[in-house]
């Protein structure tokens, strides 16, 4: 695989504006953890096992990577909206974007218009261990066990009663959006404003550096091979590990 290397001219970067230049490193510091944290998201979500234990193991990093991940996308839309569409500058590069990008913004815009996931798991979940009413629904649902497991180190240890509760509290809050809401549609979801977010920023990011020739009038790009990458399809991340040779003397 071959990807691209381009070096911004720091004397051309201090010499934007600055919210300009506060806008251009903080959205590509958004990009880049909105980036890890799908890809984690995907990892722990991608498991084929039936063992039981490794199946609790990524269901519970699939929720909490869910609340985390919602919580930065409510975020990073939140400062769009507040530092970006609120600049001078927004128009200038907003006319510069292609029709990918002009399509992300728009279906943004109207998806954070009204009542929707994201913002209730932000609200809710993402961010707060509080007592407010969507965590302090009982439980009553006798289909699903509520399980804990514990091993020789409290590393290995797992309460998944208490995942086994927080989604379903999570999921009883957003069928009062759409009774439809299951896991699976709501990480469809948020990969899909995952991928709009990223389609948004990194016009704005791109379209800055070139108007501004950030990158120099003659832009100098190197190639950079990463050889042996495996399929991402190839990962999953696992909750138990052999952690034995944690307490092996150095």
């Amino acid at each position: 695989m071959i990807i691209k290397r381009c070096e911004l001219d720091i004397d051309k970067l201090c010499t934007l504006p600055e919210n300009e230049y506060v806008v251009l490193h903080t959205l590509g510091h958004v990009f880049n953890e909105l980036n890890g944290l799908t890809k984690m998201l995907y990892w722990a979500s991608n498991t084929n096992t039936t063992d039981e234990a490794h199946m609790h193991g990524s269901n519970t990093l699939v929720i909490m990577l869910i609340q985390i991940l919602a919580g930065k996308l409510n975020e990073a839309w939140e400062y769009l909206r507040k530092s970006y569409y609120s600049s001078s500058f927004s128009s200038i590069y907003q006319s510069r974007f292609d029709d990918k990008a002009k399509n992300a913004q728009s279906r943004l815009k109207r998806y954070f218009a009204k009542s929707n996931a994201i913002r209730e798991i932000r609200d809710n979940f993402g961010f707060h261990y509080s007592k407010n009413e969507a965590n302090n629904q009982r439980f009553n649902n006798d289909y699903y066990p509520l399980i804990y497991l514990f091993g020789t180190h409290y590393s290995n240890n797992l309460f998944f009663f208490s995942e086994t509760i927080q989604i379903n509290n999570l999921l009883q809050l957003l069928k009062a959006i759409d009774i439809k809401y299951t896991l699976e549609i709501l990480i469809r979801e948020i990969f899909d404003i995952v991928n709009m977010e990223q389609t948004l920023i990194d016009s704005i990011i791109t379209e800055i550096i070139k108007k501004n020739e950030l990158a120099g009038l003659e832009v100098k790009v190197e190639d950079i091979e990463l050889k042996s990458l495996q399929n991402h399809k190839a990962f999953s991340i696992p909750w138990f590990t052999d952690i034995s040779s944690m307490f092996e003397d150095k």
